[in-house]
């Protein structure tokens, strides 16, 4: 037990996750909590550079650990296709987690739906991203050829979160619901697949590593993808209520950072329908703003599926999904 837990690069894990809470803490509390130029946050994001810059040089010279036993294998960052293959497993994530947080949410504050409701109606997001995933899983090991799949996957990223992004308050729920699906087709298309493709493409030695590498991809997908759009959501909807609810009260900003946190605030309970409505539309409008980045992500895996060759691998079924 004791050799086992000596081969772990107990340092590069302690930095690396030092360097993920100190990016969440930076983004959480910045322009809500305290103001960007505050001193506080101006000190989180020298730590998270100093802490960013120990990981990288720790791994790089293997610091108290080896080259073979790296948290992150480095080496892997000299191959065009896993690097590919690593930024866009990052983005289909990104877009999964978003997606599976963001639309819920719409739902309680335009429909005033519980958290059990709301959790239904994101259903057919997580039902579609699951049967194409396994489906991809399926079928990508039979063709070989994986190239097409991350084009796919980034047609519709892009499609579906640009979709997202045109939604307001009054939208039909059939249209989120359609929205959702293309957004959750371009997500499970490629979620899983980079561990197949990675695998088959690394030496048999080197598969172990070719799996962390993409675990640490996915991981860290759903930290700093949560992370800033939780930021985007929070500043424009602050900016948005302050300006949106000036000509009906002197709320303060404890009141508005409260009608962000939830539904159930005293502004959406107590205010009258057209406060109420004020604020929803404001809110609405910063949380589709969100979609911003995905339309990012989705353009990335789009471009960047023209750089990966049109090869047909051998892969293992089950190694997929």
């Amino acid at each position: 037990m004791f050799s086992k837990f000596r081969e772990l690069d107990i340092i590069g894990m302690i930095l690396n996750g030092g360097v993920y809470f100190l990016w969440v803490m930076v983004l959480t509390f910045a322009g809500v909590t305290w103001k960007w130029n505050d001193g506080r946050i101006i000190a989180l994001f020298v730590l998270f550079g100093v802490t960013l810059i120990a990981f990288i040089l720790q791994q790089y010279f293997a610091v108290f650990t080896t080259p073979a036993r790296r948290a992150f294998p480095g080496t892997f960052l000299k191959r065009r296709s896993l690097i590919i293959l690593y930024i866009s497993t990052c983005c289909s994530n990104s877009a999964f987690f978003v997606g599976a947080y963001y639309i819920p949410l719409f739902f309680q504050f335009t429909r005033g739906d519980s958290a059990i409701a709301a959790a239904v109606r994101l259903l057919p997001f997580v039902m579609v991203t699951i049967t194409v995933i396994m489906s991809s899983g399926a079928l990508m090991p039979v063709f070989g050829y994986y190239m097409p799949w991350y084009f796919i996957s980034g047609v519709f990223l892009v499609a579906g979160s640009s979709l997202m992004y045109t939604v307001d308050a009054q939208t039909p729920t059939a249209n989120i619901y359609g929205y959702s699906v293309l957004l959750a087709i371009g997500a499970g298309a490629i979620a899983q697949a980079a561990y197949s493709v990675a695998a088959a493409k690394v030496k048999g030695v080197e598969v172990n590593q070719a799996v962390t590498f993409i675990n640490l991809a996915q991981l860290g997908a759903t930290v700093l993808c949560l992370a800033i759009s939780g930021t985007i959501f929070q500043n424009l909807a602050l900016r948005n209520l302050e300006t949106a609810l000036a000509q009906y009260g002197d709320y303060s900003r404890e009141q508005l950072i409260s009608a962000i946190a939830g539904a159930k605030s005293d502004i959406l309970i107590h205010g009258t329908p057209e406060v109420k409505e004020a604020a929803i539309s404001a809110i609405v409008s910063a949380m589709k703003n969100v979609y911003v980045s995905l339309i990012g992500a989705g353009g990335v895996v789009l471009t960047t599926s023209f750089f990966l060759k049109r090869e047909k691998l051998f892969m293992k079924m089950e190694a997929v999904g």
